[in-house]
């Protein structure tokens, strides 16, 4: 169950993006964004079948200016995985609840950095971000561009990375992710592709946005039992 859930924390780190501070006319700094997993697959077999099960699945994020809480269900909702953010705080609470059981952990910044490509916030020497403006797509009503970024991961093979990114969904830079941190793509992703070589692939795309409706969603609750990130192989420290 460790790796399982191991797989899915990484995975959620790797979709949560940060977002711009530029403002456009119109701006939504409150809401939920719902996107769906329409791809991900995994060289290592040992995620593979992990990976493979979230194909489908959505993703809920609820933001405000301050806060943003990020959810998935899994397993026919017998499974349920929450990471809840503060932007004025480096630490994140992530929520797990399975067959009746509940628990939580803190994680800190570091585990944010090991899982963005750049480390602790260097980015890499031949990073490569280019804004193809003439590549457009209205997706949820939304405005966006393409946005193309490739660098050279640790391991020496290449990172590359597809986005269209709006302007007009403004989120907390909460939680880092897959990208090296520091990079800011001008704003919040809708569609998004990414492809390690040798490693795997992931693609979602938005379905849904929406009013927040209930901001206790950023409450953490009580009843869950606090356990040590080391369980999930050290990753929190």
């Amino acid at each position: 169950m460790n790796k399982y859930f191991s797989t899915l924390v990484i995975f959620l780190f790797l979709m949560l993006q940060g977002s711009s501070s530029l403002w456009a006319q119109r701006t939504y700094k409150q809401g939920k964004l719902v996107l769906k997993i329409v791809e991900v697959v995994m060289a290592d077999q040992n995620n593979a079948k992990a990976a493979k099960m979230m194909e489908g699945k959505k993703i809920q994020i609820y933001f405000t200016p301050d806060k943003q809480r990020t959810e998935i269900s899994m397993m026919g909702g017998m499974a349920r995985m929450s990471i809840i953010a503060d932007a004025k705080d480096t630490n994140s609470v992530v929520l797990m609840k399975m067959m009746g059981q509940k628990m939580k952990m803190t994680i800190g910044e570091k585990m944010a950095d090991r899982m963005s490509g750049g480390g602790e916030g260097q980015l890499p020497d031949d990073l490569k971000i280019v804004h193809q403006r003439d590549k457009t797509k209205i997706i949820l009503d939304f405005n966006t561009h393409e946005v193309d970024l490739s660098y050279t991961g640790e391991d020496g093979k290449p990172v590359l990375m597809k986005y269209y990114v709006t302007d007009e969904i403004i989120t907390p830079k909460a939680i880092a992710s897959q990208l090296p941190k520091g990079l800011d793509l001008g704003g919040v992703p809708l569609e998004y592709e990414i492809v390690m070589p040798g490693k795997g692939r992931m693609k979602y795309k938005a379905v849904e946005f929406g009013k927040l409706s209930d901001s206790s969603v950023f409450d953490i609750p009580e009843d869950y039992q606090e356990i040590d990130p080391a369980m999930l192989g050290g990753m929190g420290h």
